[in-house]
């Protein structure tokens, strides 16, 4: 899993699925992939995939993705990742080609149907929400190998109107996107709704997100990414148009203009605006009264020059609401929000790549005041050896509407810290992580009256060999919160634990996997969990089957498990409290051209009558799932 647990909650966790999901069906071929491509993998540190590189031009290409193991910076869990997103295919053979009738007579469609249908009512189901308990979506992607790719999602949530209400048209949320590359000087174009990324988010990033594990990865890359936005989710991406153009060998400039139109909360005067929300939810009338109720116009550009292992870049960016920010300050914590119409940022970031060491960082200010900077460092004095330290100072004053970066309170500001990570690979069969993140926010947080620290610490242990692995984690994060009466700080410690025994040969895999947490502050509060999963492949027919038992005190003990899902469906669920959790999937390739999909999930709860709270409480303890899936490729 690449993300860190209580990230999988975050807005972005589906959108970052997605993306990898992506990536996965629509496999590159390692042989003729480009630095962009291989940066696109967000695991890779930039000195892998300056290794990768060198090893294909050296030694000829790779006959098959077993002989990346040979790449002496790639450890063996990295070499299992990369087999799931790329092939060694011919070298000679260029997918497509830069004309657009080309490019269009190579293309290939594919069309995906889902729906989620849950056998249960919710209290907003029968009196409250205004559409059908239903989740259902479509996505066409057309696409030319790696030069061209084109398509249209269309989503709903459950309990929103379809073809009804203001929703006329159908569904709730229509994504559409055209993104071109590498089309002579023109690197990347993308039109309608896309995600950016500049240098290391300081000032621009609509891209993904992952936890600290593997963000560390990411972050070296300093170029500037444009790419499709294609998910389901409503929040953090542009629409309008960006191009990535080459003004020589050694220098490119991007340049982006977005209007979209966004969901807030205003004012009691209807001319202000409160709160901006990104949960894309739609169900009830007064969350229609929020909806797409202003705009947001964004303009960006970045001038980067590389030479050799050297990238320098300069970034600019000016974000315009059409209604002026004004969040309620009387609170301390919101003292310092944005707010305002007109918020501009720039930034300088700077990177310098060798096999054995890279220093990257970014050092960013805005109209809003305070300053922002980051900068890493990552030493491999051994193949096997990779030590990083990582340094980031943001201000309280800062404010960069696009911004997302590593950090441990979620924002770009109000925070500052020191990480230092190692990752060992002891042998071929074992490789060995830990990282220590200490931070201290000077100005008071959500829930946090006065200034606080945290301290997040991990060791991890992957073990394989053969059809066997073996996988231990432990994290213990200490933070500080509010007492009852908000007056004073207390320390919150949790602890995390798992292990995870798989066999996996061809056609069939298990695993088992065994869980706990504890959580202490004025309390204590335990949790547990054992799970089985299984999956067999014959012929055309594929099938996974999952079984957990989890046991824990509280919501703060909460456990976490992965699920196999459908495509392009994120699943992890999140589990509390006294019950069993199972699933079924099933998966039939009828033919190369249509994949068959279905999946049956059940949580029941030991411990409660009802789930749930609100609109979205559901009056029994057992809450059974199926989802449907069709995949048309042509």
């Amino acid at each position: 899993m690449l993300a860190d647990d209580e990230e999988v909650e975050s807005s972005t966790a589906d959108d970052t699925y997605d993306m990898l999901a992506d990536l996965a069906e629509h496999k590159m071929n390692v042989n003729t992939a480009t630095r962009e491509d291989l940066e696109r993998l967000p695991f890779l540190t930039e000195g892998q995939v300056m290794d990768i590189m060198e090893y294909a031009d050296r030694y000829g290409p790779l006959r098959s993705v077993a002989e990346l193991s040979l790449v002496r910076s790639l450890d063996v869990v990295r070499c299992r990742l990369l087999s799931f997103f790329v092939y060694a295919g011919e070298r000679h053979v260029q997918e497509g080609g830069p004309r657009l009738d080309s490019l269009l007579s190579h293309g290939h469609h594919e069309l995906t149907a889902a729906v989620r249908i849950p056998f249960y009512d919710r209290r907003g189901d029968r009196d409250g929400y205004l559409g059908p308990k239903y989740k259902h979506w479509l996505r066409y992607r057309f696409g030319s190998g790696r030069r061209l790719e084109a398509g249209i999602t269309a989503s709903q949530d459950a309990g929103e109107p379809f073809f009804a209400g203001r929703n006329k048209a159908g569904y709730d949320f229509y994504s559409f996107y055209v993104v071109a590359r590498d089309m002579g000087r023109l690197r990347t174009v993308a039109a309608g709704r896309f995600k950016a990324r500049m240098g290391m988010g300081l000032v621009m990033n609509s891209d993904y997100s992952f936890g600290k594990s593997f963000a560390l990865s990411s972050l070296s890359h300093t170029g500037n990414t444009l790419r499709a936005h294609s998910s389901r989710t409503e929040a953090n991406y542009l629409q309008g148009v960006g191009a990535t153009v080459a003004l020589s060998r050694h220098a490119e400039l991007t340049a982006l203009v977005s209007h979209r139109l966004i969901d807030a909360t205003l004012n009691a005067d209807s001319t202000s605006v409160k709160t901006i929300l990104t949960t894309g939810y739609h169900r009830t009338d007064s969350e229609m009264e929020r909806r797409r109720n202003t705009s947001q116009t964004t303009a960006a550009t970045s001038l980067a020059l590389r030479y050799g292992g050297v990238h320098v870049a300069l970034q600019g960016v000016v974000a315009t609401f059409g209604r002026r920010l004004l969040p309620d300050t009387s609170a301390v914590f919101r003292r310092h929000y944005p707010m305002g119409r007109t918020f501009a940022n720039g930034s300088l970031s700077y990177s310098y790549s060798s096999p054995r060491l890279t220093v990257a960082g970014e050092t960013a200010t805005g109209s809003s005041g305070g300053l922002a900077t980051l900068n890493t460092v990552q030493l491999s004095p051994l193949a096997e050896l990779t030590l990083t330290l990582i340094q980031r100072y943001y201000s309280y004053r800062y404010n960069a509407i696009h911004a997302s970066s590593f950090s441990d309170g979620g924002s770009i500001n109000n925070e500052h810290g020191l990480y230092a990570g190692i990752t060992w690979a002891a042998s071929p069969s074992l490789r060995l992580s830990a990282y220590t993140d200490y931070a201290r926010s000077p100005w008071p947080r959500y829930q946090v009256c006065l200034p606080s620290t945290s301290w997040d610490n991990v060791l991890s242990a992957v073990y394989m060999r053969g059809a066997f692995s073996l996988s231990a984690r432990y994290r213990l994060r200490m933070r500080q919160r509010d007492d009852d009466h908000h007056a004073a700080l207390v320390d919150r410690n949790e602890h995390r634990a798992r292990l995870a025994v798989t066999w996996r040969r061809t056609g069939w895999y298990s695993t088992t996997q065994a869980d706990m947490s504890v959580y202490s502050s004025d309390g204590q509060s335990r949790g547990w969990m054992v799970s089985q999963s299984c999956g067999l492949s014959w012929r055309r027919l594929m099938a996974d089957a999952m079984v957990a038992y989890f046991d824990t005190d509280s919501y703060d003990s909460r456990v976490y498990m992965y699920e196999r899902g459908l495509l392009y469906a994120f699943s992890f669920p999140v589990l509390y409290g006294e019950g069993i959790r199972y699933a079924v999937r099933l998966r039939c390739d009828v033919s190369p051209a249509l994949m068959l999909m279905a999946k049956y999930s059940v949580t029941d709860w030991f411990d409660r009558s009802h789930t749930g709270s609100g609109l979205q409480q559901v009056d029994r303890s057992s809450t059974p799932v199926a989802e449907l899936q069709l995949r048309w490729r042509l």
